[in-house]
């Protein structure tokens, strides 16, 4: 067994942080955000009270960089994937992942994040639901569904929010029941036969007993199709899929949900309130969007082999594997023959003379058909293999929040929350009807987490909490991996991993005049994760037998332990100007938890890569004007970004000569400084018109990279904009006895962003500006409402992943293309 130990802290040091914050005297009873229903109303844009300083505050009073965002907000934008409220919050990326990510999220805040669904691979953005963590990327494209609110706190939120949550927290809030025998029937249809369901019902059980229940359903067909390229190409020595004229292999893209949520509220007595709540989704979806966008060396545009030889990498590799297109269709040999770039359906990159010229079609199969014997290069005898084109996720959870009021300045909250999900996702990431790389991967995962806090005030000089936080999880997977390009075909697991995180803090908001407060806040954490390699060939022999996958021989049974523990700190100085201006200055750190490589394709690549720290500095201010009509808040930023965990697709350099290709290696790259700034403003002159938007600027600049990398100085971290904006606008038309009409039409841009630790120009995501436009009617009672929505309204063809995979074995690059321009019809009542 390898066993890597870290310590971020000398001991010592930790001993005398935990004592320092264990002894802060007892002080006032805060709210938590479970007294009553104060934490969780918003009366209006100006008083949304938010938690993200574990008790009930105002928006404009918390000294953080925070975007909250109303249920009500929410569907005046119609967005229902947590993914979406990125467009409004500055400074933030949020994308489902591409083909081979599964049903996972992308999410990165001030540059700092995690693209990698693996496990072992902490988020670098914490996601939350009603306080609980959610560990993975896998399962964590959430529905907002039933929601209160969403606040994505930015920059480090080590002390707050707590594990990984180094670029910031994003926080969902489900609605509580109230027992006031109101509800909603939701109902819709649009494009791609999209249709939904929405429901949801909060009535009394008894005197004290309130219940909730939610549930939605949707379903839309795929938006990228795929196409049978021997059927649509007659006479091509490209073997075809299908029988007849139907040239239809399947699509890609579509969705099947279903969901639901049960929330019981019990409030005995005003020293009391118990929160029990339980959820489920399934989710039955093709595997996501994807498209070929370029073969071989991004150098040549169209992808023709000018000197008709495939040694000179102008082609790309694995395209010159496949006996059976030689000839008419790709011809490694015969003077002026056009290579694997046919199988590009839009764009310059393409060479294929009867071109679809659709950008949301591909030639994907899911199948390896090569016949070991027959002269298929690199057959395994494990072919033919077909995987089943499909995206699938179960998950279920329970959660139970206790609080109880010891006195009138002293009280003690209980979050306990059970999670499990299975998942089953493919991938046939070259989208050509050559198995460029084909994948199956099965996910188990299990997640306890136990947090206690005990909060208080002393009079009127001092709030504060403190805690303790444990969180056990284990991840097992199984992946069948079929690369032909790199001459493997093999199963993967079970790989087990097994984690357990604990964790001491206390924060404390002392305020030492009318205007003046100082906020401090320290986390002790330790974290341990175990690992347990399994590689076999698909039949479930040793590798090697039959001399198939000879490089995997000593993996299987392999076993490495990682250790870490650290201490986070945050200190705040805030004044109050008065009561619409709130000035603040602030130094916080964040940590995302290191590990050991989980996908090492030889025993030399079985290497640990540490954690990653952050610590930043901001400065800002929260203000509002004409009698709270206008607000405006801002933050500069500056961080220093340490030991930059980042994906390596090469890695001869760390592992050795030999042992470079193929790699998935995670590795401390670098260091790097950020800084930038944001602005979110709202304008409500009146109550029929409402005006929001924001800006944001980020500068990412090493300041050291690891030279066995391989990245440049110059590089840029994935999915990091330097510019982002937003802007949005409604107004309420009144209609006598007829109720009202609100139009609303929303705008975001974003500048471009680059998808590879190593930019290339195919990693690159052009910057673009998207529109979304909704109007909606009201009845007079307020209880009927009719929305339209159009979503892209300009029709905008642009990419929320890219994978680039020219430079090395492989040779190409495929991208995942956003939904073009859709509608959709919502009607919904209320009672």
């Amino acid at each position: 067994m390898k066993k890597i130990r870290r310590n971020a802290r000398a001991t010592s040091w930790s001993a005398l942080a935990l004592c320092l914050a264990w002894a802060a005297t007892p002080v006032a009873a805060q709210d938590t955000g479970t007294q009553g229903q104060q934490a969780d109303s918003a009366p209006n844009n100006d008083e949304i009270i938010v938690t993200a300083q574990y008790r009930g505050q105002r928006l404009q009073d918390t000294p953080i960089a925070i975007t909250a965002v109303t249920g009500e907000q929410l569907d005046a934008r119609g967005q229902t994937s947590v993914y979406q409220v990125a467009a409004q919050a500055p400074n933030v990326t949020l994308a489902p992942a591409g083909a081979a990510g599964g049903p996972s999220l992308i999410g990165y805040i001030r540059g700092v994040g995690q693209g990698n669904l693996n496990p072992s691979f902490e988020p670098g953005v914490g996601l939350y639901v009603d306080d609980v963590y959610y560990s993975t990327l896998v399962g964590s494209v959430l529905d907002l569904l039933d929601l209160d609110r969403v606040e994505v706190l930015r920059g480090p939120q080590g002390t707050l929010a707590g594990k990984n949550s180094i670029g910031g927290a994003i926080k969902l809030f489900s609605r509580k029941p109230v027992g006031d025998g109101s509800g909603s029937v939701e109902a819709g249809y649009g494009s791609y036969s999209a249709m939904m369901f929405r429901g949801s019902a909060d009535f009394a059980l008894a005197d004290r007993l309130f219940a909730r229940v939610s549930a939605a359903a949707s379903k839309s067909d795929g938006y990228v199709e795929r196409v049978d390229y021997a059927c649509t190409h007659p006479g091509s020595n490209v073997p075809s899929f299908v029988n007849g004229t139907d040239c239809s292999l399947g699509s890609e893209g579509g969705t099947r949900h279903i969901g639901g949520r049960l929330a019981l509220r019990w409030v005995p007595s005003d020293a009391f309130e118990l929160n029990l709540s339980a959820d489920y989704v399934d989710q039955q979806d093709e595997p996501p969007a994807n498209t070929l966008i370029a073969v071989a060396n991004s150098a040549l545009s169209v992808g023709i082999d000018t000197d008709n030889n495939v040694n000179t990498g102008e082609i790309g590799s694995f395209f010159g594997l496949f006996p059976y297109l030689s000839g008419y269709d790709v011809s490694w040999n015969a003077p002026g023959a056009l290579g694997a770039c046919r199988f590009i359906t839009a764009g310059p990159r393409s060479c294929d003379p009867a071109s679809p010229n659709n950008p949301y079609m591909n030639y994907s199969t899911y199948m390896d058909p090569r016949v070991a014997g027959t002269g298929g290069l690199g057959a395994s005898g494990y072919t033919p293999f077909m995987a089943k084109p499909q995206q699938t996720l179960e998950s279920y959870g329970f959660s139970a929040a206790a609080e109880l009021r010891l006195s009138d300045t002293l009280s003690l909250k209980s979050i306990t929350a059970y999670r499990h999900y299975t998942s089953n996702f493919s991938d046939d990431a070259d989208g050509s009807p050559l198995p460029g790389d084909i994948l199956v991967q099965d996910y188990a995962h299990r997640q306890f987490s136990q947090e206690l806090r005990l909060g208080g005030s002393a009079g009127t000089l001092l709030d504060y909490t403190i805690g303790g936080f444990y969180f056990d999880q284990k991840t097992d997977t199984v992946s069948r991996v079929d690369l032909p390009g790199a001459g493997i075909d093999f199963t993967s697991g079970p790989d087990s991993i097994p984690a357990t995180t604990w964790a001491l803090f206390a924060h404390g908001e002392w305020h030492l005049a009318d205007k003046l407060d100082v906020t401090l806040g320290v986390r002790y954490t330790h974290d341990s994760k175990d690992y347990r390699f399994g590689r076999s060939n698909p039949d479930g022999s040793p590798v090697c037998t039959g001399g198939y996958n000879c490089s995997l021989i000593g993996l299987n049974g392999q076993t490495a332990r990682f250790e870490d523990e650290h201490i986070d700190y945050r200190a705040v100085l805030s004044y109050k100007w008065s009561s619409s201006f709130m000035t603040y200055a602030q130094v916080s750190t964040g940590i995302k938890g290191g590990g050991i490589n989980p996908t090492p394709y030889y025993v030399a690549q079985i290497l640990p890569f540490g954690p990653e720290t952050q610590t930043a500095f901001e400065a800002g201010f929260k203000s509002q004007a004409f009698d709270r009509k206008l607000r405006l808040n801002a933050a500069l930023f500056y961080s220093r970004y340490r030991d930059i965990q980042l994906g390596l697709l090469e890695c001869s350099a760390q592992a050795g000569a030999g042992f470079g290709f193929p790699c998935l290696l995670t590795a401390n790259a670098g260091s790097a400084n950020v800084k930038g700034f944001e602005l979110e403003a709202t304008l409500q002159p009146d109550s029929h018109l409402s005006i929001d938007g924001s800006l944001s600027y980020l500068d990412f600049a090493y300041r050291a990279v690891d030279p066995l990398s391989g990245i440049p100085i110059s590089a840029v971290t994935p999915f990091t904009p330097e510019w982002k904006a937003s802007a949005g606008i409604q107004y309420r038309f009144d209609l006598p006895g007829a109720g009202s009409l609100t139009p609303r039409l929303d705008m975001d841009y974003q500048s471009a962003v680059f998808t590879n630790a190593i930019n290339t120009p195919l990693s690159r995501i052009d910057g673009r500006v998207l529109l979304n436009g909704q109007i909606t009617w009201r009845s007079e009672a307020d209880d009927w409402q009719i929305s339209l929505e159009v979503r892209n309204i300009a029709n905008k063809l642009y990419y929320l992943t890219i994978s680039d995979f020219t430079g090395i074995g492989n040779g190409y690059a495929s991208g995942q293309p956003a939904m073009p321009r859709t509608w959709q019809l919502r009607v919904k009542k209320s009672f």
